[in-house]
């Protein structure tokens, strides 16, 4: 048996794993809960938001499912020829993946230098500050909400009409000139979700609580788990982190089981596939299959670096596909469907992981990049979340640090520029649009 490449399999196939990333998964994910603990036990914090995003992209889905991302039951999922292809390349997708995370946690260290701190600050404090004024303002709320409702609305309109209710986006996708319609749903709609959660927790007033659950509802015709299940966690964190003096791990166990559920329920809901096994689609659907996707593509890659073409596909997200030759040739999901052999007008990709495009570009090189980088970014937020939540009790200065994040996942996958541009713009637009209407009311 060779140690390196073999593979170790039980339950008919059910659980296959190379012994080596096995012993390493496990390593990796005990420095975790340790570091986790005595994080906690200083500060106080049983959950923080470095290491809910550490629970949510790294503990689940790649750590605790590793030993499922090669069994033979994902064929039935993405086809035999691309599992054949793909299976070998798996474990050195894990490998790279816990490389990054690696990476991450020396960032995250480095970021207590003083001198990045500086830099930070003057970089993103004073588009914070517009962001939390935004939130603030009952106006901005209600310009917000009229664009988040508006967006809803025709979305909803449009699957009546054409039949695609509860899933949008593949007929959205597959037509170029009203997917950019659709995309600023997504980045609206969750917008006023979060507003929406966030002045229940600052304000205590109830109306917002039952806004916040009926749009949450309604979220369902969007058909994406990005612009519900995680707005819908978004606010519980922070939720927590507003009494983060009584979080208990039964809490945060309670949100991670309702999570996986409605994430998984909301895929069964968009592919009609009521008939799948709960535990089927944990274990080999798609709705944590970004290691085993991202080996997927992988084994059909013809190892030629892209040296920055999709990232340069999505710093020109600004402009819509439909007139750029080039975001249609290199966009990251263009690129993981083509490879794959889907068709990219039908097919939005495979999700090839937080560490999937750095690696694409530039090899491990980008990795560590990417990674330390993600890791300053953290600590950065991290830290002003618990300082706006300790010394000033204020949810909503603390959330609007999230911006950072919104730019810092560009680094791990560049479609998100496009929700980052809009974010930024809409900030500074609302921003204008407030201060105008205070000095016009002087």
């Amino acid at each position: 048996m060779n140690l390196f490449t073999d593979k170790l399999e039980f339950f008919d196939g059910a659980i296959r794993f190379n012994l080596i990333c096995l012993i390493l998964d496990i390593l990796l994910l005990s420095f975790i809960i340790i570091e986790w603990y005595l994080s906690a036990k200083k500060s106080g914090w049983k959950l923080d938001i470095f290491h809910f995003i550490i629970l949510r992209f790294y503990v689940f889905p790649v750590l605790l499912l590793y030993p499922f991302h090669a069994s033979i039951y994902n064929s039935q999922v993405v086809g035999q020829y691309l599992f054949d292809k793909g299976e070998p390349f798996i474990d050195f997708a894990f490998l790279i993946t816990i490389s990054g995370l690696i990476f991450i946690y020396l960032g995250w260290h480095l970021g207590k230098d003083r001198n990045i701190i500086r830099i930070f600050n003057a970089l993103f404090k004073p588009i914070i500050l517009l962001n939390k004024n935004n939130i603030q303002s009952s106006i901005c709320y209600f310009i917000v909400m009229f664009l988040g409702l508006s967006f809803l609305l025709y979305i909803i309109f449009i699957q009546i009409k054409e039949g695609f209710l509860f899933n949008p986006r593949a007929y959205f996708h597959s037509n170029n000139s009203i997917r950019p319609i659709y995309n600023l749903t997504n980045i609206f709609y969750p917008m006023l979700v979060t507003w929406t959660g966030l002045r229940y927790i600052a304000y205590k007033r109830f109306y917002y609580l039952f806004l916040t659950i009926l749009l949450c509802l309604a979220g369902i015709f969007l058909g994406s788990r990005g612009a519900i299940l995680e707005i819908i966690v978004i606010v519980i964190i922070f939720a927590m982190f507003y009494n983060y003096k009584k979080i208990q791990l039964k809490k945060i166990a309670l949100i991670a089981v309702i999570f996986m559920s409605l994430a998984i329920l909301l895929n069964m809901l968009r592919h009609s596939a009521s008939s799948i096994k709960f535990s089927n689609e944990i274990f080999y659907g798609n709705s944590f299959s970004d290691t085993r996707d991202f080996g997927l593509v992988l084994g059909m890659w013809d190892c030629e670096f892209l040296y920055g073409k999709t990232y340069l596909a999505g710093l020109m997200s600004f402009i819509p596909r439909s007139l750029s030759e080039f975001r249609n040739e290199w966009g990251l999901g263009v690129f993981t469907a083509r490879t794959c052999g889907f068709d990219p007008l039908v097919h939005p990709g495979l999700r090839p992981g937080m560490f999937g495009e750095s690696y694409f570009n530039f090899g491990i090189l980008g990795v560590a990049l990417c990674g330390i980088i993600m890791g300053l970014l953290f600590r950065f937020v991290d830290n002003n979340i618990r300082i706006a939540i300790e010394k000033e009790k204020d949810v909503i200065k603390s959330y609007a640090y999230m911006l950072c994040f919104t730019f810092l996942m560009c680094f791990s996958v560049s479609i998100g520029f496009a929700a980052f541009y809009v974010m930024i713009i809409t900030t500074i637009s609302l921003a204008i649009f407030r201060q105008t209407l205070i000095k016009i009311s002087k």
